[in-house]
């Protein structure tokens, strides 16, 4: 059985990319069961525009788990800016 959450973090500045150590996640692509978007690795990338750094953007990822307690971490993605806008447990 395949467990896991998808999940959109929302936020501005320079993405948290600890963060994906941290909760175990990577960013949604095509070759992702429940498919996603591409321009979410752009959307980690360095910005190369002042205005850029600044816009709010969205990140889809996903999270594999053994059960449906290891949610992602709400808090902790906060602290960094950045907020979980979204997000859904899926088993198959």
């Amino acid at each position: 059985m395949v467990r896991f959450w998808t999940f959109t973090v929302k936020g501005s500045g320079a993405f948290p990319l600890d963060m994906l150590r941290y909760d175990s996640c990577y960013p949604a692509s095509n070759a992702h069961p429940q498919g996603g978007y591409n321009d979410n690795l752009l959307n980690l990338g360095v910005c190369h525009h002042e205005k850029e750094y600044h816009m709010e953007r969205e990140v889809v990822l996903v999270k594999h788990v053994s059960s449906k307690k290891e949610t992602p971490t709400d808090g902790r993605w906060a602290s960094f800016g950045w907020k979980v806008i979204k997000s859904t447990y899926t088993q198959y």
